[in-house]
């Protein structure tokens, strides 16, 4: 048994002890990637075009010199399409390059891993699966993460949030006891449950919010808009400093709502667990400014050519800068975004998307009258059962009931079936009914897409556009 295993064998109380004092350290003395990466910020995100374009061609080739060097796949890869790194002098030369997909990366898991990286230093991650296709792969330990960390502060920082600030996290953890709640002092975290969602449980929310004097909140929004249609329809009154709002597709009127229930600004971002590409808006726009320093970002249409057409909407392909251990170039992100060629007041030279159109959100209606979001149900947790899982779709029809369709991979067993039933009873409680289907086939939209959850129940937050109301 290793280190992270007695660790996991340790009582609730001592593992939350240790947690506590290693979050107390400051990032940068934790995190040398981190504080590295804020001060490049700090003076990048004020460079020329020409200064971000340069960046950006120096770290491409940094990271396919690294990938043909170390990676088997890629150096099979650009072999096989003609693909010499020496002579990579434009960003247009990727193109040159097929497509990384999900299935790609599940077929070609280990000859993807770089050779020149100790186990010591691989971190294993899981996707939540919300195109209904979850992926496992690897990241870089002690660096992919800290990287990660220091953009999102940096976008943090432009809504006016501070290192240290309060804030109220909705996001779908899984918080045990009658209250739905934790403070965590060491990061001054309220965290509230995403499944207790009773008139009770959002009036103690939003007790414990102003007798701390909360001022930011950071959740999927679809949670926030549960918040807020109940403050709004109690007449409760909490002023906000921003909204920070990830993980799902931001609709005007959602944001009509959260403004008139926190009277404040909602800040969308737009991030993948796999870390190719970040964008987030400013506080001028609402454009999404895509982070140059990140990774390469590309918008295709559905022949997989590069957009540049105002107001078209294509696929996100990102290359990512924060990954060496498995590195994901030209990765097919499946999520769609609107191009623009506009520059932002705020005076920042990224590219800019005008909207993003594919992080959608839908919900589960329980049969004592919770509605509970896809993402706080499945897309907010990370379930060991994804790696073993092809495709999965739900479908309702009956309120407290749900239907798991799955697709299987061959290692899939009946503790993977435990753990997504045992973990989605555990946050849910009563009130929801889970019949698991196997089968051959999820068929597929007219369009092409996969459709998560289908959806034939009238009413709750969504109309039948699957807008917010």
């Amino acid at each position: 048994m290793n280190s992270r295993d007695l660790f996991k064998e340790l009582p609730d109380w001592i593992q939350e002890g240790v947690k506590n004092l290693y979050l107390a350290i400051p990032h940068s003395f934790r995190f040398g990637t981190f504080r590295k990466t804020r001060k490049l910020l700090k003076q990048s995100q004020w460079w020329s075009k020409k200064e971000l374009k340069e960046y950006q061609m120096r770290e491409l080739r940094k990271l396919l010199h690294h990938a043909y060097k170390n990676v088997k796949y890629y150096r099979k890869m650009f072999d096989e399409n003609g693909f010499k790194v020496k002579d990579f002098c434009n960003t247009k030369d990727l193109q040159k390059l097929p497509f990384l997909t999900k299935d790609i990366i599940r077929k070609n898991f280990r000859d993807l891993i770089a050779s020149n990286f100790s186990p010591l230093r691989l971190r294993r991650v899981t996707t939540g699966g919300s195109s209904g296709t979850p992926l496992n792969f690897l990241n870089q330990r002690g660096y992919s993460e800290a990287r990660e960390q220091a953009f999102i502060l940096t976008s943090w920082e432009r809504c006016g949030f501070r290192a240290g600030e309060k804030r109220i996290v909705l996001r779908g953890p899984i918080i045990t006891g009658k209250t739905g709640m934790k403070y965590k002092h060491n990061t001054k975290e309220l965290f509230c449950s995403s499944y207790q969602t009773d008139d009770q449980h959002l009036f103690s929310y939003y007790k414990e919010m102003k007798k701390r004097d909360i001022r930011f909140m950071h959740a999927h929004v679809s949670s926030a808009v549960t918040f807020a249609n109940y403050l709004v329809r109690k007449g409760l009154k909490h002023q906000l400093k921003a909204v920070l709002a990830a993980s799902e597709k931001v609709y005007p009127v959602q944001r009509q709502l959260l403004q008139k229930a926190f009277d404040t600004r909602v800040f969308s971002f737009y991030g993948l667990t796999e870390q190719v590409v970040s964008a987030a808006e400013c506080e001028y726009s609402d454009f999404f400014h895509i982070f140059a320093e990140y990774g390469f970002t590309e918008l295709i249409d559905e022949n997989g050519k590069t957009i540049n057409t105002p107001g078209q909407i294509g696929e996100i392909v990102g290359t990512g800068f924060n990954n060496y251990v498995m590195p994901l170039i030209r990765y097919r992100t499946g999520d769609t975004a609107k191009y623009t060629h506009q520059n932002c007041t705020c005076g920042r030279n990224y590219e800019l998307f005008e909207d993003i159109e594919g992080r959608t959100y839908e919900y589960i209606h329980t049969e004592d009258g919770r509605i509970i979001s896809l993402t706080a149900l499945i897309f907010g947790q990370h379930f060991e059962a994804f790696a073993r899982i092809k495709k999965m779709q739900l479908y309702q029809d009956t309120k407290g009931k749900i239907e798991i369709r799955i697709i299987k991979h061959t290692d899939y067993t009946g503790k993977d079936e435990f753990e997504i039933k045992s973990t989605i009873e555990k946050a849910v409680g009563s009130g929801l009914e889970l019949d698991f289907h196997y089968v051959d086939d999820i068929p597929q939209t007219p369009i092409g897409k996969h459709k998560f959850l289908i959806q034939k129940l009238s009413g709750g937050f969504c109309d039948s556009e699957n807008n917010a109301i």
